[in-house]
């Protein structure tokens, strides 16, 4: 088991081939990046937003849904790329090999990007 602090709230998790990300602590709007291999905290990056909860990998970048956004963040780095508008409140993301899947809660919806 790997602590993140006394501020981590964890709710969404997305593994890059290499290392963990986390939607970590919703009032700070924090993701951080964990090596997989052992748990040490590679960095903590900021995404703004209502509250990160759903993570998702692509392959390439590492996607956020993050209240009513949906938040690309460079792997390498955690640097944010872009941050999309999405229709509701975004609470889950998941990749199927060609398009995001959005879960918003407050609309009950699913909407792909």
């Amino acid at each position: 088991m790997f602590g993140l602090g006394a501020a981590g709230e964890p709710f969404g998790l997305a593994f890059d081939g290499a290392n963990i990300w986390v939607a970590d602590d919703q009032a700070q709007g924090m993701l951080v990046k964990l090596r997989a291999s052992d748990g040490a905290v590679l960095g903590s990056f900021l995404v703004g937003g209502t509250g990160p909860y759903g993570v998702a990998f692509d392959g390439v970048h590492i996607w956020v849904a993050n209240g009513n956004n949906l938040v690309q963040v460079r792997v390498s780095d955690g640097s944010v790329l872009h941050t999309f508008p999405t229709p509701g409140t975004s609470a889950g993301v998941a990749f199927d090999g060609a398009n995001l899947w959005i879960a918003e809660y407050d609309g009950k919806t699913i909407s792909k990007m």
